[in-house]
């Protein structure tokens, strides 16, 4: 965000001065190409200077390697000897399938990678068959007793049905009994000194319940029988159905067992490998050396484009260094500032650059004032971070190496295909074997460093033309009076291309773009085109009130526009307005147009003096060369050896 508003703020001056700058061409190609010179090679982009055709600009070449420095750390050096052991016997396998093969028969411990990748799978041949045929068997066997399972599940529903209704109808008994048990015991209570009364009571009670009670044992006895009726069959299906559990559930055991064992298997064995790349890793992440890598954005360019033309007879020809600012660095490799202090205040910084709010965005830097025109409302100042000129075009890299990084990786690595046979059993699987070589030169540190910078650019002459009907414009005062004014400013229902639409046909003011700037970036070209726009309106506008206007009114308002960073139309390149308007927001009212006599006098006819009541139309033409801000890339790449002689 600060980037993209410092090289707007920089577009904006430059489109507004009248300082002319040598610069390339960015309408023009490669100048060798018309003059039969091939490109030599270390040199970037060439283009023709935008004012002396014999001058030529020469960018950083697009792509360099240099070459730095490896300094060991430590009297006991790397030792690489000792971590290739450590390595060999972490990773080490036999040379040959047959060996292979062979070391597994013997039972010989060769490398915790050869029992992950061989002897484990190797010794599992027969237990994968062993969990193969325990769940084929099970399949199997739900095949051959499907009728079985499907038999046994539909009387085992009839009979858990039976038991639920007769369950039930002997719950019903058991309540009438306990009914009948209680209305006794009342009568006995109520009747104990009247023996008449007591055997008639009890007697009542006992013919009451006769006939519910004697309804549910019959119909106790209809289940019982229809239980009775199906007892064989449920017995026999239950018997073939727990066999056939039975089976299940000792193949299932089975299957559970093997499937253990295999999985504790792997599991000892990867851990004993785990620990093992443990050790490898800890050694190898010792810190044993430091390259170092100073990088540079240029090299010879300017001296190899220059002798290139002078051995093709063009001396006459000079060469410029292509004038670059805002260099950055994007770079895998980086290195943070450690977190010091001192007195409790922290040593480093960010390079922050605080400036006026209008200082970067007036044609005059020493203007008190901003042009209303468009203007974007923004706090009093702008912060952004910044370097210098050229920040990262230069600079150095260090970087730690490890002991693996400086005893080298693995040189090749191969996979093979094996098979085993067990009791008829047949596997393959895949084992990678590395194979390790330690390479004393060879490259312990490359770093790909991505260089971005910026440059101007001539993108050739803007044209433009300006237009104001100037009878429209009186129509337009004379009938507003004193209820009506005009505000360049933008609101919420006001775009800005409806004020131009609005200014063409309420005020008769026109201004349009006959030869529009040229860039790679249209986003950029459309910006540039609409700064220039905007101040040709303005400028227009300044022309109209200095040479039309009797009088005028000037109305401040506080208008309600976009967030600042929006919109770039209008950005405040030029302060004429602030001649008429010492407010940093304002409109204009009541505009009064001077008499056609007060502005040019009587204008005589024949004999008759005639006073002209017709304004007509008046233009204003605008011949801009502007500059325009470009972007370029370089790769530089950082590369330390072991043996500086040797790295290539």
């Amino acid at each position: 965000m600060y980037l993209k508003k410092s090289v707007t703020s920089v577009l904006a001056v430059l489109l507004s001065s009248s300082v002319a700058y040598a610069m390339p061409d960015a309408t023009k190609g490669n100048p060798l190409d018309s003059l039969g010179i091939p490109t030599p090679a270390g040199v970037g982009d060439i283009t023709v200077d935008h004012e002396n055709p014999k001058t030529l600009h020469v960018g950083p070449a697009s792509s360099k390697v240099i070459v730095g420095d490896y300094a060991e750390l430590g009297s006991s050096g790397p030792q690489c000897s000792d971590y290739s052991k450590i390595k060999a016997d972490a990773y080490r396998q036999k040379s040959t399938p047959a060996q292979q093969e062979q070391a597994y028969r013997n039972r010989e411990f060769v490398s915790n990678w050869y029992q992950f990748t061989y002897a484990l799978p190797r010794s599992s041949v027969e237990t994968i068959r062993k969990i193969s045929d325990s769940r084929a068997e099970m399949d199997e066997l739900a095949f051959q007793n499907a009728g079985t399972i499907e038999r046994f599940k539909a009387v085992d529903a009839k009979w858990k049905g039976i038991a639920i209704e007769l369950g039930a109808l002997e719950d019903e008994f058991d309540t009438l009994d306990k009914a009948q048990a209680t209305e006794t015991n009342t009568c006995i209570v109520s009747y104990s000194k009247d023996p008449t009364m007591l055997s008639q009571c009890i007697v009542g009670v006992i013919t009451k319940y006769q006939a519910p009670k004697a309804a549910v044992t019959a119909e106790i006895d209809r289940v019982k029988q229809d239980r009775a009726a199906i007892r064989d069959e449920y017995y026999e299906a239950k018997g073939l159905y727990d066999a056939y559990e039975d089976k299940i559930t000792r193949l299932d055991s089975s299957l559970d067992f093997q499937t253990r064992l295999l999985a504790a298997q792997s599991a000892i064995v990867k851990s004993a490998w785990e620990v093992q790349t443990d050790v490898v890793e800890t050694s190898g992440a010792k810190i044993t050396g430091l390259a170092s890598a100073g990088y540079n954005l240029w090299e010879n360019e300017r001296d190899l484009l220059a002798s290139t033309l002078y051995q093709a007879g063009h001396g006459d020809y000079s060469v410029k260094q292509l004038d670059v600012f805002n260099v950055r660095l994007n770079s895998g490799v980086t290195q943070a500032n450690p977190t010091v202090e001192a007195n409790n205040s922290p040593l480093f910084y960010k390079n922050v650059w605080t400036f006026p709010a209008n200082t970067l965005v007036n044609k005059d830097v020493l203007s008190d004032w901003a042009m209303p025109f468009e203007r974007e409302l923004e706090g009093d100042t702008i912060h952004f971070d910044t370097m210098d000129a050229h920040s990262f075009a230069s600079g150095g890299i260090n970087f730690f190496v490890t002991r693996d990084a400086r005893c080298g990786e693995y040189s090749e690595q191969i996979e093979e295909e094996y098979t085993g046979n067990e009791n008829g059993v047949s596997a393959s699987w895949s084992v990678k074997r590395k194979l390790y070589e330690p390479q004393p030169n060879r490259s312990v540190f490359v770093a790909n460093l991505g260089l971005a910078y910026n440059y101007y650019a001539f993108p050739g002459e803007i044209k433009g033309e300006c237009s104001i009907d100037v009878d429209r414009m009186h129509s337009y005062w004379r009938n507003a009076g004193k209820s009506k004014g005009w505000s360049w400013f933008r609101s919420k229902t006001r775009s800005w291309d409806h004020i131009r639409e609005e200014a063409r046909e309420e005020l008769g003011m026109e201004c349009s773009l006959d030869l529009k700037p040229q860039s790679n970036d249209p986003a950029l070209a459309a910006e540039i085109a609409a700064n220039l726009e905007a101040e040709m309106y303005n400028d227009m506008w300044t022309m109209f009130l200095s040479v039309y206007a009797e009088s005028y009114d000037v109305v401040s308002n506080e208008p309600v526009v976009d967030d600042a960073g929006k919109s770039q139309v209008g950005a405040q390149l030029g302060d004429g307005i602030t001649k008429f308007c010492k407010s940093a927001v304002c409109g204009f009212a009541n505009v009064v147009l001077r008499t056609l006599d007060t502005i040019g006098g009587s204008k005589a006819q024949g004999t008759t003096s005639h006073v002209s009541t017709n304004y007509g139309k008046i233009w204003k033409r605008f011949n801009k060369r502007t500059w325009t801000v470009k972007e370029g890339s370089a790769l530089v790449t950082a590369k330390v050896c072991v043996d500086k002689a040797s790295c290539s």
